[in-house]
């Protein structure tokens, strides 16, 4: 389900930016696809309000050429830290299953530092039986976050999810309050 609140974060496939972004009405993009799939800025958005992160889902022992990196992963989080949650914000990769929820598990985990791992994890799954959050990203994010192992092995107790080769739109709201 896409929800439009101001604070939650939306996930999709490539193949649905725009209207995924129609539909909630974001206003701040995160792409994280192999460079050469990169999209432009979508109509409505500002450069300045797009991230384009260069990230291959390709395992790094398969030789992948943009696996994720400290650095890549730090400007997520910087990037999250800063939206004003003043419209949601958007996260894709290609197929909307391993990139795109990785990165909203470790968006919610950097503006939620108190709320537990797998809390985190269990509302990713409870939202969408696909998500398959890429784990190099999450370890990345783990230790950037200084979650001590925390995030990857919650990850881990949530699954792989159903198999599918396109994830479904969905969104999560981004405070875990009453």
């Amino acid at each position: 389900m896409l929800l439009t609140a101001p604070d939650t974060i939306a996930i999709a496939p490539m193949r649905r930016l725009d209207e995924v972004i129609a539909l909630t009405g974001a206003k701040r993009v995160i792409s994280i696809v192999n460079a050469h799939l990169m999209p432009p800025t979508p109509a409505g958005i500002l450069a300045i309000d797009h991230l384009k992160l260069p990230i291959s889902d390709a395992r790094p022992d398969r030789g992948a050429a943009n696996n994720p990196s400290m650095e890549l992963m730090g400007q997520l989080i910087a990037s999250v830290r800063a939206w004003p949650q003043d419209s949601p914000l958007l996260i894709h990769c290609f197929s909307g299953l391993n990139r795109s929820t990785a990165a909203a598990y470790v968006a919610l985990a950097a503006l939620n530092p108190t709320v537990p791992e797998a809390l985190i994890a269990y509302r990713l799954r409870a939202t969408s039986e696909t998500a398959a959050p890429n784990r190099n990203m999450v370890g990345l994010a783990d230790i950037l976050l200084k979650r001590r192992g925390n995030l990857l092995s919650a990850v881990e107790l949530i699954g792989s999810g159903l198999p599918a080769a396109e994830g479904e739109p969905f969104s999560l709201p981004v405070s875990f309050g009453p």
